[in-house]
């Protein structure tokens, strides 16, 4: 500067007046200097003070209104109370020891004082909150302290400039003679160096402004900043530094960063270092692990992410770093809560040039400055960005109000930051906030403005997503409570919760879990959840219930857990409306001891009854009888028109029996067609035959369903306590055993029990057993019956009957065990059996040249209701090599009268193979001439009952003549059945039935006798 300054000088001799100049020149600059250096730290540290007033100020009134993440007590006035006022200005006790002046000595103290008061009444208004909320009648006291203590700060402040421009003046005054030695060369040095001097003075001011609005940045910035000087040596930490380090600004100065973070990796727990090494060492930025965790020094841990960079001076060389990291631990959490039903959120960036960049335009809008860390951001560069950033906002509508906001801060304003929309350079929308100041010349007038813009695309993201689950959570079905783990009173009830018990917000607020629980006073609540209060149990689960506002209940089960929010602990209940639990509770245990068909007890329940009711018998010596009910002939009915059919039926049937009971009786459906009734409280025998006689005579009346009539009787079977049984299942059994002998009587009648009737059901039940081993144990054995013309002697062919050779009870009589066999559902197979035996042997003896004449089979009515019975019955005669036109079908009329237009066509296919039909047991169905014309049979058997008689029993004659006659008109062959005497073959033969079978010519044969008879023929 000196040398610049004598080139431009054109005459020598000036220079030593020059140099004069010059001398006092630098005199009155490092005079200037010296009360700038002297005042700067005083005012800077009032600055400061007023910065950290504010956002005390700031913080407690938003904590006020409702922002329960901040912790006024721990965060704001517990460290305001204890720093002392002499640390805002610890760093200027020289300076006022050197100004010796009372009045700035005194304005230091009143604000000190006013201070403490401040924090006083501050403590005050945080009680008074909690008490009674927003709207405090201390608010104005407050906030009228609050603007005191600022007033006094900028009084301060202003006196401060005010004597060091006071000071320039007096030491310019002083120099003034020196000024005056040389007039015009001085003048022009004079006004010079006060060019020079002001733009010292405005830069002064300026790096004084920007260290300023740096300081007020990284202390409010949500994010925890620490910044080492180039040997790693802490310098600086803000407040989010110090809340979650909880080590003090003043407690880790000039200690190195790795002693100070405890930083620890979450998978392996292992101990790392911060990146400040690896950036002093290399001159980069760096990352840290996003699977970190920060323990501060009391032990709390923090997920956290970081970064950290060079700080660099305009050689480039690094003389100091700063880290960046953030708290991701309610992230971390909030990830956990919704489970997979969110993406994982992206760790937001993971350095602050990730998080901002600078920029500056002039008032007309042109940018002049971007900072690099724009790329990082939007992608582009700052060549880019500075030539085309008009072109990069979206067309979201808040951007219109950019130019709104920005017109405002160049006409001097301030302006909230804001938001706004920009493309990335892939095209990704990127949302920003944006904070905007004025920059101001000597003239107070705007030159430019500065700016710095965040990315809050993510945090955006998050505060989207937690709205969602504040609204899942307000939404949710199920009740959800948060009450106070010290009160027990509600701070939030969910929309659930308040429609279910008919509260207002409001209300529910003023209550406590145990007003809304019938079940519970204060005490006993406490008491019930002393186990979570004590931390016994992480959580508790119970049944109880809810009384609404109108004073009706409701169940419910209640899960219940102690939580803590940001070190206060609260419990969270959420609970289950179990109406329709116990509803469906109590309707599969009326399923489990109720017929689903007749809503009657089924065995299970009335097996419990009957067990209490003899106990009850035998306490007090009276009798009870068991009737044991089954349906007559209902079997039929289910076969004829269906299950849907009989089901109406049993219904029906039910609802009868039901009402010809007393109230102490129980009557249940064990089944099928299977009752029970319970008669308790016997005093005579009189009793249980009135309620015997009660139940069939109201069955005597028929039941009719759409156009159906159905007649249906009774067989019970009696078993009386103690005489037939002492147990349950004895009573049962016993009962059960009369009803059979009641069937064997005729049906539609009641037997008690005797010792005679157990033998012979349990005869009944061995039979069973023993039946469907019986075909694969080889027991059954076909034998064949002659079919003779008696006119001329001449054998025209033989039935296949089948006998049962069991190896205990003998030859058993297909009367005792077809019906059997058919109850059970075992004919189909026994008939398939006994047709291709009878088939195999018929071909054998054809082949032996024996002619055996045709082979008639019995089939069975339920062979022809197998969809694939013409299939069977064709490969059964390519099995067995027999020929269609050997073979003849016996069905009974009573069965295809059960469905005749299904037995129309299947009978018509069997006939189209070639195989002859008969229809056996002939006048004893229901057929009508109708549909026997329609019949594609060859032949009528008359049955033996009509035979037995003959010719004595007029009316088995006339029938037996009639039959023939319809025979012969119909043009069918005819034969009859039972034939033993030569005087029933004579009146059958005389009127016109030549075809005879019965004992009179030959019982029923084996295999071996049949082929010897067949040999004489």
């Amino acid at each position: 500067m000196k040398n610049s300054i004598i080139k431009s000088l054109p005459v020598l001799s000036l220079l030593i007046v020059f140099i004069i100049n010059l001398i006092a020149i630098i005199s009155m600059h490092f005079s200037w200097d010296n009360s700038m250096q002297k005042y700067l730290p005083l005012q800077n540290e009032i600055k400061v003070l007023k910065s950290d007033l504010s956002q005390a100020h700031l913080w407690l009134e938003e904590a006020l209104g409702g922002d329960s993440t901040i912790d006024i007590q721990k965060e704001v006035m517990t460290p305001f109370a204890h720093k002392p006022f002499s640390l805002y200005i610890q760093n200027s006790e020289n300076t006022l020891n050197e100004l010796k002046d009372q009045e700035y000595m005194q304005a230091l103290k009143v604000i000190e004082f006013k201070l403490k008061d401040f924090y006083s009444i501050a403590q005050q208004r945080w009680q008074n909150a909690k008490k009674h909320g927003i709207g405090s009648d201390m608010d104005q006291q407050f906030d009228r302290d609050f603007k005191n203590i600022i007033g006094l700060i900028d009084t301060l402040s202003l006196h401060i400039t005010q004597r060091i421009d006071n000071e320039i003046a007096e030491r310019n005054y002083q120099f003034a003679w020196i000024i005056a030695c040389s007039l015009l060369i001085n003048i022009t040095m004079f006004t010079y160096l006060s060019i020079v001097r002001s733009r010292q003075q405005r830069y002064a001011l300026s790096l004084f402004e920007e260290k300023e609005k740096a300081i007020i940045t990284l202390r409010s910035i949500g994010d925890a900043v620490v910044i080492t000087d180039k040997k790693g040596n802490v310098t600086f930490f803000n407040e989010m530094a110090e809340k979650l380090t909880e080590y003090k600004n003043s407690e880790v100065y000039g200690l190195h960063i790795d002693s100070v973070l405890n930083i620890h990796n979450v998978k392996t727990d292992e101990k790392i270092k911060t990146p400040i090494s690896a950036v002093l060492n290399e001159g980069l930025s760096k990352l840290i692990s996003n699977s970190s965790k920060l323990i501060s020094k009391t032990g709390k841990e923090y997920i956290i992410s970081d970064s950290a960079a060079p700080v660099k001076n305009q050689n480039g060389e690094t003389f100091g770093t700063v880290l960046v990291f953030q708290n991701d631990t309610e992230r971390h959490e909030i990830e956990q809560i919704l489970k997979n039903s969110e993406a994982r959120y992206r760790t937001l960036v993971e350095n602050i040039q990730l998080h901002y960049f600078f920029y500056a335009h002039d008032v007309e809008g042109v940018f002049t400055y971007v900072s690099d860390s724009l790329n990082s951001i939007l992608g582009y560069t700052a060549e880019e960005f500075l030539v085309h950033h008009s072109e990069y906002l979206t067309d979201n509508p808040q951007n219109k109000k950019v130019a709104e906001y920005t017109q405002k801060v160049i006409s001097g304003l301030e302006v909230e930051p804001y938001l706004v929309e920009v493309y990335h350079k892939n095209g990704a929308v990127i949302t920003l906030e944006v904070a905007e100041h004025a920059v101001f010349n000597d003239n107070n007038e705007v030159v430019s403005v500065e700016g710095i813009a965040k990315n809050v695309t993510d945090q955006k993201t998050i505060e989207s997503h937690l709205e969602s689950l504040g609204h899942i959570i307000n939404e949710s079905l199920n009740e959800i409570y948060i009450f106070d783990k010290e009160t027990l009173q509600f701070n939030y009830v969910n929309r659930a919760a308040r429609n279910n018990l008919g509260y207002t917000f409001d209300e529910m607020l003023a209550m406590y879990p145990y007003d809304i629980n019938p079940d519970y006073s204060a005490e006993a609540f406490k008491k019930a959840i002393s186990s979570l209060a004590q931390g016994k149990e992480r959580k508790i689960i119970f049944e109880t219930s809810h009384a609404r506002k109108d004073g009706s209940y409701y169940p419910v089960e209640v899960h219940l857990q102690l939580i803590k929010n940001n070190d206060k602990e609260q419990y969270v209940a959420i609970i289950l409306d179990r109406t329709e639990y116990k509803k469906a509770e109590a309707e599969l245990k009326h399923q489990a001891q109720y017929d689903e068909l007749t809503d009657l007890p089924n065995r299970t329940l009335f097996l419990d009854r009957l067990s209490l009711a003899i106990k009850k018998a035998k306490r007090n010596k009276r009798q009870i009888a068991v009737l044991f009910i089954d349906l007559d002939r209902f079997k039929e009915i289910n076969d004829s028109v269906g299950h849907l059919l009989g089901d109406e039926v049993l219904k029906k049937t039910a609802e009868r029996l039901k009402v010809c009971l007393r109230d102490t009786d129980t009557i249940a459906r064990f089944g099928g067609d299977e009752f029970v009734v319970l008669v308790d409280d016997v005093k005579e025998s009189a009793v249980v035959i009135d309620v015997v006689l009660k139940l069939m005579n109201k069955m005597l009346r028929p039941i009719k369903i759409d156009d159906h009539t159905f007649y249906l009787t009774l067989s019970l079977g009696i078993a009386i306590y103690p005489e037939d049984g002492g147990s349950a299942e004895i009573l049962l059994k016993n009962s059960d055993a009369a009803m059979y002998k009641a069937k064997d009587d005729g049906r539609n009648t009641y037997q008690f029990y005797t010792a005679e009737m157990t033998e012979k059901a349990f005869e009944h039940v061995f039979m069973e057993s023993n039946l469907r081993q019986a075909l694969v144990k080889q027991e059954f054995i076909v034998y064949y019956q002659p079919q003779i013309n008696a006119q001329s002697g001449r054998l025209i062919g033989m039935e296949a009957l089948v006998r049962w050779q069991h190896p205990v009870m003998g030859l058993v009589s297909p009367a005792k065990f077809i019906p059997l066999a058919e109850e059970i559902g075992f004919i189909i197979p026994l008939d398939q059996w006994v047709m291709r035996t009878a088939m195999r042997q018929l071909v054998e003896w054809y082949k032996k040249g024996i002619n055996p004449g045709v082979l008639t089979l019995n089939l069975a009515v339920k062979q022809l209701q197998e969809k694939d019975f013409i299939v069977m019955l064709s490969a059964l005669l390519e099995e067995t090599e027999c020929k269609a036109e050997w073979l003849e079908l016996e069905v009974t009329e009573g069965q295809i009268m059960k469905h005749p237009e299904n037995a129309i066509a299947i009978l018509k296919q069997i006939r189209d193979i070639g195989i002859r039909l008969a229809i056996d047991d002939f006048g004893t169905g229901y057929s009508s001439l109708s549909y026997l014309k329609r019949f594609p049979i060859d032949k009528l058997k008359i049955d033996q009952s009509f035979v037995r008689d003959l010719p004595d029993d007029e009316e088995d004659a006339a029938i037996t003549r009639a039959v023939i006659a319809l025979a012969k008109s119909l043009n069918l062959r005819i034969i009859a059945e039972g034939v033993e005497t030569e005087e029933q073959k004579d009146f059958l033969v005389t009127n016109g039935c030549l075809n005879i079978q019965g004992y009179l010519y030959s019982k029923p044969m084996p295999v071996d006798e049949m082929e010897v008879y067949l040999e004489k023929y």
